[in-house]
């Protein structure tokens, strides 16, 4: 109840936030790509090819109502900080660890 597409509604009594899931999956997989490659190859084409994706995702998921923006929003900010992170990490380790 409350999906704005009846097709994928599982019938499910769901109310207030249970019907949403926090953060949201979508978002933080296509920021993170979005980040990663960025940060990975530098290049803007991609980027701005890869943010056009992510604005679609998020708007599919408000549109239908699967997601609050809180939770979009969190779900952006996560998949962002974990590709920061991964590529961090792996800087550090070639560093150590590749001659």
């Amino acid at each position: 109840k409350g999906y704005a597409d009846k097709e994928y509604d599982d019938g499910g009594i769901y109310t207030d936030k249970e019907m949403y899931g926090m953060p949201s999956g979508h978002s933080s997989l296509a920021f993170y790509c979005a980040v990663f490659h960025w940060l990975v190859k530098n290049n803007i084409i991609v980027l701005i090819g890869e943010l056009f994706i992510c604005a679609l995702s998020v708007y599919q998921r408000w549109k239908y109502k699967k997601h609050t923006i809180e939770q979009l929003a969190v779900g952006g900010v996560l998949g962002i900080t974990i590709a920061y992170i991964a590529v961090e990490i792996n800087k550090q380790w070639k560093k150590k660890y590749v001659y």
